[in-house]
């Protein structure tokens, strides 16, 4: 089913399979009624049952080349780091299938903190709260383990680790202290699009100034993109620095939004954001 609506897309591919359903029903009520012989029906059936098998087959080939290509060589590379007990971090916009991966293939994953994404089935999962100080805190209370930080859709910033590895979607910290969050970019991708709409949210008990730099390839059309009352037309081959005051005191979030977007594959973006950095 799956396979053949990425053939013919998704209204399609049910369509079809709603149409061969019918036919295959006709054709038993033709032979109840005795108007077609059982062996056309027996024919029909088995060309039926080869069909749907062969495109599960592709289909399942298909998803495994995919995903084959989106995990590291080592796919055991976190237990492989002997870091102890580890936490998978998923922030807003992380893929479940590859989170999955990483708790499947690696044992010393141990819980799953979702910080604004969605709960994973069959893995039981954590609500991260985050302190004044940036401070990951679950079950009241603050997590000292190693994390493995998924950075499909958002760029995460920490104080208190160092990082170890970096896999594809994946960064593997330390903890060198106390772990905190210094800046998230929600919608943030790791190729350094912009989703349509996020929000940058900095950490900071002294504040600072964020910093970003924002572009469109050659070639493309004028981007219009709202830093929360702050309108950026963002031109092709344009490169538009942008500093932003960030008050002390804990968490500061800077929304950004574009009424304009394209698609790269099936993500929508709008502008890119080579530069993302707080000074504080």
């Amino acid at each position: 089913m799956l396979r053949l609506e990425g053939l013919v897309s998704v209204g399609n591919g049910a369509l079809a399979v709603a149409l061969i359903a019918a036919a295959l029903s006709g054709v038993a009520a033709l032979v109840a009624f005795k108007k077609l012989p059982p062996a056309l029906a027996l024919i029909a059936a088995i060309a039926a049952c080869c069909a749907l098998s062969a495109g599960a087959t592709s289909f399942d080939q298909r998803t495994s080349s995919s995903l084959r290509h989106t995990l590291p060589d080592d796919l055991r590379w976190v237990d492989h780091a002997h870091l102890g007990d580890v936490d998978l971090v998923a922030p807003p916009g992380a893929h479940r299938e590859q989170s999955w991966e990483q708790l499947f293939w690696n044992t010393s994953v141990k819980r799953l903190l979702l910080l604004g994404s969605a709960p994973i089935d069959h893995f039981d999962a954590k609500h991260v709260r985050v302190a004044r100080d940036g401070r990951l805190v679950v079950d009241g209370r603050t997590d000292h383990r190693a994390l493995l930080v998924q950075t499909y859709a958002s760029t995460v910033e920490l104080t208190g680790v160092q990082r170890v590895r970096r896999e594809l979607i994946f960064d593997l910290y330390r903890p060198v202290g106390t772990p905190r969050l210094r800046l998230i970019a929600a919608g943030r991708y790791a190729d350094e699009w912009l989703a349509p709409r996020g929000a940058i949210t900095v950490w900071s008990e002294q504040g600072g100034t964020l910093n970003l730099v924002v572009s469109m390839p050659a070639g493309t059309e004028v981007t219009p993109v709202r830093f929360n009352g702050r309108l950026v037309r963002v031109r092709p081959g344009q490169r538009v620095a942008l500093k932003f005051h960030v008050p002390g005191g804990g968490a500061w979030s800077l929304h950004f939004q574009s009424a304009k977007q394209g698609y790269l594959g099936d993500r929508p973006v709008s502008v890119r954001a080579p530069v993302v950095h707080f000074d504080g």
